[in-house]
């Protein structure tokens, strides 16, 4: 079956929805790993076992990193130096699991590694683990990226580093900014840094959106992990156009609308519990939508 653009967008929505035989089972990444509790003398034996399923660029090395957590993190990052590059990458996968300031240290030097492969994998890492303690040297590679696209993620890496960063640089590349992408990005980083004007036009843009276009915009509405957004997701419940469906090539689509989508963001936003079923393939009743729209009103103020 040829996977069109907007079958693989359903796809990863089904990944995410958690539905049978709509996507593949493939393990979703973890956190911080919690360090695997060993006997004595079972720690170094292990590290040197991930080491080796490192280089060997073996997918287990995975679920090592995850049973030793952040004390393997020194260890790998000397890998990320290696002269082959599939094994620097999976050296910041597991980094990414592992976790830790050392992960986050090796993914700032890997940014300029001549390996788009590697590069990805580092930014990666960067969403996951922020560099705390590096804002300058973020604004250093906005400036002068060792790659062009990397741009697109360094103010959303350093929107994460708040309450802590000073939004001033970014308020300027934002205001020079001509790209498109470029310009979005920024108000979103700068959003979640606190930056009244970006949340307002944050807020103006979110409110347009519907239909497939709604899904990124969630997105970001997740990423400022804060509850200031929920109020205004809340309009977007009375928008019932489909935003996709889950069979695209099957007679028996499952369209989920808009409103859909924006109650299950909101509820994973707000933190809430509510009785009835969140990750699923049917549309959400009336009764549903009114209550999440309660939610939304009553955690964002």
């Amino acid at each position: 079956m040829v996977l069109t653009a907007r079958r693989v967008r359903c796809v990863a929505l089904a990944v995410g929805l958690g539905l049978p035989g709509l996507a593949c089972r493939e393990p979703r990444p973890a956190g911080i790993a919690t360090p695997y509790r060993q006997e004595d003398g079972q720690d170094t034996m292990s590290i040197e076992r991930l080491l080796v399923e490192v280089r060997q660029n073996r997918p287990e090395a995975q679920a090592t990193a995850a049973q030793l957590g952040a004390a393997a993190s020194p260890s790998l990052v000397s890998l990320t130096a290696d002269a082959a590059p599939e094994v620097r990458a999976m050296a910041l996968i597991c980094l990414g699991i592992t976790g830790g300031d050392a992960a986050a240290e090796a993914a700032l030097t890997c940014l300029s590694d001549d390996d788009d492969g590697v590069v990805a994998q580092a930014l990666q890492v960067l969403r996951r683990h922020p560099p705390h303690g590096h804002q300058n040297d973020l604004i250093l590679l906005y400036r002068n990226p060792p790659a062009p696209y990397i741009r697109e993620d360094l103010p959303l890496i350093a929107g994460e580093l708040a309450p802590e960063v000073d939004d001033r640089p970014w308020v300027e590349f934002w205001k020079e900014q001509t790209d498109p992408v470029l310009t979005e990005r920024l108000m979103v980083g700068l959003a979640r840094m606190g930056h009244d004007p970006a949340r307002e036009r944050f807020v103006r843009d979110l409110l347009k959106r519907s239909g497939p276009d709604v899904i990124d915009w969630l997105d970001y509405a997740r990423y400022m992990a804060d509850p200031w957004v929920l109020p205004h997701l809340a309009p977007l419940l009375e928008k019932t156009d489909m935003a996709i469906e889950l069979q695209p090539d099957s007679p028996n689509t499952w369209p989920l609308r808009t409103c859909d989508l924006v109650a299950r963001a909101i509820i994973e936003i707000a933190g809430a519990k509510v009785d009835f079923e969140v990750y699923r393939a049917t549309q959400y009743t009336r009764e549903e939508l009114a209550r999440v729209r309660r939610i939304a009103l009553q955690t964002g103020k």
